[in-house]
């Protein structure tokens, strides 16, 4: 059997871990401050099981933040459609920002807490 190599993945020199009040977008990266992009290299994300008739949760990648759990740009969704029990997400690979872009989360009725690590990039 071959040796295998396991590519890390390093952590991101900025970082942030917080709750998420539900129904409001929390800025993670401000698109003010992405001007030559970014990588987001860890993201994780934990729903609780408050809420009536399941929960949501969204990270969304735009120029605006989103005022719903529903957008064009979402790259990470963790649903608990049944309140049966918490529920995590993580996202499986690190993640390219364009220029202008923010990132944000998003939980529709339940709180959250998300832990995302990232580095900005320099210009060429």
């Amino acid at each position: 059997m071959k040796n295998l190599i396991l590519s890390a993945v390093p952590v991101g020199q900025s970082f942030l871990t917080s709750a998420v009040t539900a129904g409001v977008a929390l800025e993670i990266i401000s698109p003010q401050l992405n001007i030559n992009g970014a990588i987001i290299r860890t993201l994780s994300v934990a729903l609780s099981t408050v809420g009536a008739g399941g929960a949501g949760f969204v990270i969304v990648a735009d120029i605006t933040a989103p005022t719903s759990g529903t957008s064009n740009r979402v790259v990470l969704t963790v649903q608990n459609p049944n309140s049966s029990g918490p529920v995590s997400g993580t996202l499986p690979y690190p993640l390219y920002l364009y220029p202008g872009q923010g990132l944000w989360a998003f939980s529709s009725t339940a709180p959250a807490d998300v832990c995302v690590t990232w580095d900005y990039l320099n210009p060429q």
